[in-house]
């Protein structure tokens, strides 16, 4: 069978993987992994030491008053960005709607 048949849907990917030794491996594989989550469910790990200033160094400066400000002006201008390329080529898709009909016959 192809890749393809291991990835089947419902009733036929049943049916694929109870024949198929690649697809029994890897729900074997799924299976274990998740129950190794479920036995680490109830653990608590320490942060590093090293992870609260390494974050606050990728972060970057903020502005005390309104620590979230850069990040609002960056997605304020990404969104105005994308309003610009949707207004041009809303206005190209006109354009040519227009010219298309100017040149038929009537």
């Amino acid at each position: 069978m192809t890749a393809l048949a291991c990835r089947l849907p419902g009733r036929w990917g049943r049916r694929h993987g109870a024949r198929c030794l690649r697809c029994q491996a890897a729900g074997a594989r799924a299976r274990s992994t998740a129950r190794l989550l479920r036995s680490l469910a109830d653990e608590i790990v320490p942060a590093p030491v090293e992870l609260a200033p390494a974050v606050l160094q990728r972060i970057g400066r903020q502005d005390a008053r309104a620590p979230r400000r850069e990040l609002v002006r960056q997605m304020a201008g990404r969104y105005a960005a994308a309003g610009g390329v949707t207004v041009a080529t809303a206005a190209a898709v006109a354009t040519g709607l227009i010219r298309r009909r100017s040149r038929m016959p009537v």
